[in-house]
């Protein structure tokens, strides 16, 4: 995941994603890592959705919180579009 990340930083989102599908989508790093590059992409539907699922696998209430935060921030942002 972290690769796919680095690509999606140097390359460009979409270079990142595909990496990304190739990985296990039961945890949510997996997530946390789609929705982080979907947001550089200009997805923040998607990334927000991605975010969300991250929080529903994250067992760590600091995670939940963090990664809910996210999404909610992609939700407010998108009512002052």
């Amino acid at each position: 995941m972290s690769h796919a990340v680095a690509v999606g930083m140097a390359d460009g989102p979409a270079a990142g994603l595909e990496l990304l599908g190739a990985l296990d989508h039961r945890d949510r790093r997996f997530y946390a890592a789609r929705a982080h590059l979907l947001e550089k992409a200009g997805d923040r539907e998607a990334a927000r959705s991605a975010y969300l699922r991250a929080a529903e696998l994250a067992t760590n209430v600091r995670q939940v919180r963090y990664l809910n935060a996210c999404a909610r921030r992609l939700s407010e942002g998108a009512e002052h579009d």
